[in-house]
């Protein structure tokens, strides 16, 4: 996870998205019709405005009004990254801009002439905003915008099944015969997956015991990872190896809300039947 801070105060994060909240005032719908024109003006995609990030935004333009700061780190709810975190918003990409002045379009004005914060606006890679806007007692708007690229959705009941059909296509076009599902391995993947989930870290202790009581197995090859999508697993250089036959993957996603919300424990197996 990192984050970076830039302009007046912009910041950008990896991590991890989701809840419901009220419309948007009048001032929201207004700075969102000016960021989105923004971003025509030099050919990107509009942002679709989502009330969960606006929630967000605004009880930190709030917070920001109530205690009398003006920035990314507050001291009731610490950073960008621990607001998105508590939020549970599970999030491949967020970042924060914040604005304070006297109109809207002056807020929007000076957003752009920051280059952080600007650098934030036209990011392509965004698809998501939200904006909370608070009127202070000194007649000025204390705005947040939160932007974000939604983490990529995975049916666990199917993540399995659709990661070995892509593997095997490309197993094929190298002339190599396909990788087989096996239960058993299937079976100390999930366990090591939760177990992953259940500690917080990366770790193979627990794939490692249930191998040790399993003798029919050779060219044993055992990797972990902590990733938004099981397509960063293809580039695992085992998987096209001419010496296993046989395939276990468990995935579980992470529900804790300290860090990485949405993303996947997954652990993955490659063997050959002793014998074979």
């Amino acid at each position: 996870m990192l984050w970076l801070a830039a302009g007046l105060a912009a910041c950008t994060a990896s991590a991890a998205a989701e809840p419901t909240e009220p419309e948007n005032s009048p001032e929201e719908s207004e700075m969102w019709k000016l960021v989105n024109a923004d971003r025509a003006k030099f050919g990107f995609k509009p942002l679709e405005l989502d009330r969960r990030l606006s929630a967000l935004a605004r009880r930190h333009s709030m917070d920001m009004v109530e205690n009398h700061f003006f920035a990314h780190e507050s001291p009731t709810t610490g950073e960008p990254k621990d607001r998105f975190f508590k939020a549970a918003i599970a999030a491949e990409k967020f970042a924060e801009n914040i604005a304070h002045n006297s109109t809207i379009k002056m807020a929007e004005v000076g957003l752009m002439n920051s280059p952080g914060h600007r650098k934030n606006l036209l990011d392509p890679d965004f698809t998501h905003i939200g904006i909370g806007i608070v009127n202070g007692a000194d007649g000025h708007f204390y705005v947040t915008q939160n932007f974000m690229k939604p983490m990529p959705v995975v049916d666990l009941s199917k993540a399995p099944e659709q990661f070995l059909e892509k593997v095997n296509v490309m197993r094929q076009e190298k002339g190599l015969e396909p990788l087989q599902s096996d239960p058993a391995l299937q079976a100390v993947c999930q366990a090591n997956c939760r177990s992953m989930n259940r500690n917080g870290k990366l770790g193979l202790e627990t794939a490692q015991a249930e191998l040790k009581k399993k003798s029919g197995y050779r060219n044993l090859r055992v990797h972990y990872q902590f990733i938004r999508s099981l397509d960063s697993l293809q580039s695992v250089s085992d998987l096209a190896s001419p010496e296993v036959s046989r395939i276990g993957i468990g995935v579980v996603r992470n529900e804790k809300k300290e860090t990485g919300y949405g993303m996947l424990w997954v652990t993955l197996i490659l063997a050959s039947p002793k014998g074979k």
